[in-house]
């Protein structure tokens, strides 16, 4: 076990985590305009983020069944967000719309059952300004232990 698996394996019998680095891409705003682009290039940073978070995801959760054996997605998840953020602090309703695609792929990868409200929980949204740091944003799936 390197020291990666080991410094992972502390974090993962409580939480699933992953973490998507650089700036989230301001076609993915509900405020972007279409006069500030085109529905085409809303379209393709959809389609771009949601495919990182999605390769994100599932190298997540390879990395979870090495250390924890199968992972198998919560039946409700709670889900918390963490934001290194590098400028003004975002709106965190915005902030929750811009990630869309990535719950969607967070369900292509079978991280969680379904991203409806009955299947996934938001229990907090938490924001950090740092100014010389890389901006990230960090999806953080809590597990619960199996009684």
């Amino acid at each position: 076990m390197t020291n990666n698996e080991k410094v992972w394996s502390k974090n993962l019998p409580k939480e699933l985590i992953i973490t998507i680095p650089g700036k989230l891409p301001k076609e993915l705003s509900p405020n972007f305009s279409p006069l500030e682009g085109n529905n085409w290039a809303k379209r393709k940073a959809r389609k771009e983020f949601g495919m990182t978070v999605y390769f994100l995801a599932v190298d997540a959760r390879n990395r979870w069944e090495k250390v924890n054996g199968e992972w198998s997605a919560p039946d409700v998840a709670e889900i918390v967000l963490r934001v290194l953020w590098w400028r003004r602090r975002p709106d965190a309703d915005n902030l929750i719309a811009s990630l869309k695609p990535a719950f969607d792929a967070l369900k292509r990868a079978g991280i969680i059952r379904d991203d409806s409200p009955k299947h996934m929980k938001l229990i907090g949204t938490v924001i950090w300004l740092k100014a010389p740091a890389e901006p990230q944003v960090g999806i953080y799936i809590q597990v619960k232990e199996e009684a």
